[in-house]
């Protein structure tokens, strides 16, 4: 976020999961501690430390195209040999495959303690 503090200029692109509508937003962005914004992005009783506060300058609907033709939310059209999270991992950790395989089979578990 510390580029913000330098140019605070952004451009957003909101997906909406299982569907293939996009939205675009440009703006300027302001990170706030305000205690009603952190309120409102509270998650399972935790707050954010901070939030983003967007003025926004143009807002449309953006084309989906590309996003059909990589069927992003189609779990099955995952292309044969893409990197998993458990080889992004094993990478940044130095480690082997057995340890990818392991990241990647312990994953949803994962997800439902540690997402928030």
């Amino acid at each position: 976020m510390k580029n913000l503090l330098l140019n605070p200029k952004v451009g957003i692109i909101f997906m909406v999961p299982g569907s293939n509508e996009t939205y675009r937003v440009t703006g300027s962005a302001a990170i706030s501690t305000d205690p009603e914004l952190l309120k409102r992005c509270e998650v399972q009783g935790k707050l954010p430390r901070v939030v983003l506060r967007v003025s926004v300058e143009e807002a449309f609907n953006h084309c989906p195209k590309a996003f059909v033709r990589a069927k992003l939310w189609d779990a099955h059209a995952r292309p044969t040999g893409a990197p998993t999270h458990g080889d992004f991992a094993a990478s940044r950790d130095g480690k082997d495959a057995a340890y990818a395989k392991d990241y990647n089979e312990q994953y949803a578990e994962r997800l439902k303690t540690e997402i928030y």
